[in-house]
């Protein structure tokens, strides 16, 4: 890859284009990779999760689900930064979606940033809101939201 070609892909992704885009990936074969990824995770071998969740996660930066994962198992593997970062732009990606400000809450939490965790868990109970389907996740966001408030 001679220079121009380089500055047209960085062009090309500084502009919102994807991996997955560039090189024609078959959304099937990336939804293959992340059920596999997330087979790892569960068996708790993170670092080969990690490796595939960031790999998805780069083709598609605009897939809240993969940016989410990623972000859930820097958090697994003690990387709060880079979780808190993966969160951020998952976020991006579902507004309306709690449970990245939720993870990022945990994981400003181990940090040691109460006062941002606050913040975090404040947004995700506001995101809640009375939707049916985060009812049970609202109320481990009042917990986890209680214990900062009593770690004043």
């Amino acid at each position: 890859m001679d220079l121009n070609d380089q500055k047209m892909l960085a062009d090309y992704l500084k502009r919102g284009g994807s991996m997955k885009i560039l090189c024609e990936m078959d959304e099937s074969a990336l939804e293959t990779v992340y059920n596999y990824a997330f087979q790892l995770f569960e068996n708790g071998q993170l670092n080969e999760a990690h490796r595939l969740f960031y790999f998805l996660a780069n083709m598609d930066q605009w897939n809240f689900d993969y940016l989410l994962a990623l972000g859930i198992c820097c958090q697994k593997m003690g990387e709060h930064e880079q979780a808190i970062y993966c969160f951020s732009r998952s976020g991006q990606r579902e507004l309306s979606d709690p449970r990245s400000s939720y993870y990022a809450g945990l994981s400003y939490q181990c940090l040691g940033n109460k006062q941002y965790a606050r913040k975090a868990f404040n947004a995700a109970v506001q995101w809640c809101s009375d939707k049916p389907e985060y009812q049970d996740l609202k109320l481990k966001i009042s917990a986890a939201l209680a214990r900062t408030m009593l770690e004043i």
